[in-house]
């Protein structure tokens, strides 16, 4: 018997103001630019779908000075 993996949806999380927000199913995900100054701002996340690009809309705020792109293994 195989096991099957399936995605799992959590949250959402965050505090009282602000709008929750699905990107849908992806397998992979390129990297994350992350936005912020004393906290964080904003997230925008590029995704892999079938080995294209594809970006999400930026999630947040326009705050925040410093941008930090990480690249998940």
């Amino acid at each position: 018997m195989s096991l099957e993996e399936k995605p799992v949806s959590v949250g959402p999380w965050g505090g009282s103001g602000g709008y929750s927000w699905d990107d849908g199913v992806y397998s992979t995900i390129r990297q994350l630019v992350i936005v912020h100054g004393e906290g964080i701002d904003s997230i925008q996340i590029e995704y892999d779908k079938e080995g294209d690009s594809v970006w999400s809309l930026k999630h947040g705020g326009s705050g925040g000075h410093k941008i930090e792109k990480a690249h998940p293994n």
